[in-house]
């Protein structure tokens, strides 16, 4: 018992270190690469990566199984992630600084909550609505960058894009959890969809796009620990954790871990609005799942 809870303890730190260098891995490749370049090497990446997991999991049978269903859902969900969610996100990285699209982007788990209530009919309690405000004022104090007399109106179409990507995260998640069959087995057939769908927006681009060895390498990465890797790796320390809600606490390290890779690789220096808005945003993701 204490070695598989040692296992999902190592599992889990591995994929949060993973995530948590996301953000930097994004503008590495965004700074080398067209985001459609980006994308369409990670998703392929991605999917290959996918592929190998489910082969050594011993899950092609549940992948054949009700084929048709599992090639109709992975199209809705391969369109939502990676295909929108990522075209978004990456655009949101070009326009602004990662220390502010990486907090911003983590709002979703209360994206989450207010489509629930609009698609799902679920009601929204004081609690939801206290969470919600402190959330907002965390989402204003990290889109001010460090400037608390106004908010920077050249980086506005960056900050919506980053908060938009939450909402595409938000309604992906909703999708996949309606549809049945095994997490990693979804996750294949949306991004086997993804890979295909990504493919045809490049060869219908009709920019003449210049490869970077450096920004291949960079996406690389992203396919593989953004992408593949790490959400397998997580999923197997949540199945072998005897407390789920424990390790899944561990998520709110990613943002203040990304925060210290942003400043070492790419130099950028983080603001106090940044450190201070990521703490309101956590606080309120928090009440929201506080137990009445």
């Amino acid at each position: 018992m204490k070695a598989a809870k040692n296992i999902s303890l190592v599992y889990g730190f591995l994929a949060i270190l993973f995530w948590s260098t996301a953000a930097t891995a994004f503008k590495l490749a965004l700074c080398k690469l067209h985001l459609t370049q980006v994308l369409l090497v990670a998703t392929i990446t991605s999917t290959v990566a996918i592929f190998f997991i489910i082969i050594y999991k011993n899950l092609l049978a549940e992948t054949t199984k009700d084929l048709k269903s599992k090639v109709f859902n992975g199209l809705i969900a391969g369109l939502l992630n990676p295909i929108a969610y990522y075209l978004i996100l990456f655009k949101a990285y070009t326009l602004i600084p990662a220390q502010i699209a990486q907090p911003l982007n983590f709002i979703w788990p209360i994206t989450l909550v207010l489509l629930s209530a609009l698609l799902l009919k679920e009601k929204i309690s004081v609690r939801s609505i206290l969470a919600l405000t402190i959330s907002f004022i965390g989402v204003v104090i990290i889109s001010l960058q460090g400037n608390f007399s106004t908010l920077p109106t050249g980086n506005i179409t960056g900050i919506s894009l980053a908060l938009g990507s939450s909402i595409i995260w938000a309604f992906y998640w909703i999708w996949n959890m309606k549809c049945n069959g095994h997490e990693i087995v979804k996750l294949f057939f949306g991004f086997l969809w993804g890979s295909v769908i990504i493919t045809i927006i490049y060869f219908l681009n009709p920019i003449d796009f210049n490869w970077n060895t450096n920004g291949v390498l960079y996406s690389i990465y992203i396919g593989l620990f953004e992408m593949g890797i790490t959400f397998a790796l997580w999923l197997t320390a949540l199945t072998i954790s005897k407390s789920t809600k424990q390790l899944s606490n561990f998520v709110y390290l990613v943002p203040f871990m990304s925060l210290i890779f942003i400043a070492l690789i790419l130099k950028e220096d983080i603001y106090f609005t940044t450190f201070l808005g990521l703490m309101l945003i956590i606080c309120g993701i928090v009440v929201q799942r506080l137990k009445k």
